[in-house]
């Protein structure tokens, strides 16, 4: 049997069109509105995004979503259908990954993701995200984020990611290959 998998990014789907696809496609695994989710913690996550996909020929396999805010955006989480996880020459979450990684180039404003998997161990999933450039629980400002949206996420319970597309490559890089925790800073910041 051979995959054939598409990366759709153009148009991107809506929440609702998503879910209505998804749950056709994918009836053992409901997708359910950003709104009424109780797992994720912070108001500005729970906006309905819109998404690029994932496709199997026709069958909706993976997507990712998107916010646009004015000045910054927030991820609108990322899934991919169970058979269709972990088969490694696929590769489905990567491209996805990559993809909306493209879009955020593109509308050139820095982004901000609760943490919220189920699919693998937390430090593992902000892993993947350092590798492009990602920062995970950052305790200073982020230009384009207002302060009250940053300060929103440090209070959650939930642990969070920022990118910015116009960070100088010497500080992605730097922050990939050193990224340091806070309890090991505080002591030189006294």
């Amino acid at each position: 049997m051979i995959i054939l998998v598409r990366i759709i990014s153009s148009p991107a789907l809506s929440e609702q069109a998503l879910m209505k696809k998804w749950n056709e496609d994918n009836p053992n695994h409901e997708y359910k509105p950003r709104s009424k989710r109780d797992t994720l913690l912070v108001n500005w996550s729970k906006k309905a995004p819109t998404y690029q996909v994932a496709l199997d020929e026709d069958r909706l396999i993976g997507y990712i979503g998107i916010i646009e805010y004015d000045t910054f955006l927030v991820g609108g989480g990322i899934r991919v259908s169970e058979e269709y996880q972990n088969k490694d020459k696929l590769k489905i979450g990567t491209k996805l990954i990559e993809a909306r990684q493209e879009k955020i180039d593109t509308l050139n404003k820095p982004i901000i993701q609760e943490i919220n998997v189920k699919t693998m161990p937390v430090e593992k999933f902000i892993n993947v995200w350092k590798r492009y450039g990602w920062v995970a629980n950052p305790i200073t400002s982020i230009r384009g984020i207002p302060k009250e949206v940053l300060e929103d996420y440090k209070k959650s319970k939930n642990q969070f990611l920022v990118y910015s597309p116009d960070d100088d490559a010497f500080g992605k890089a730097w922050r990939m290959i050193c990224p340091m925790k806070l309890e090991y800073i505080l002591p030189f910041m006294e």
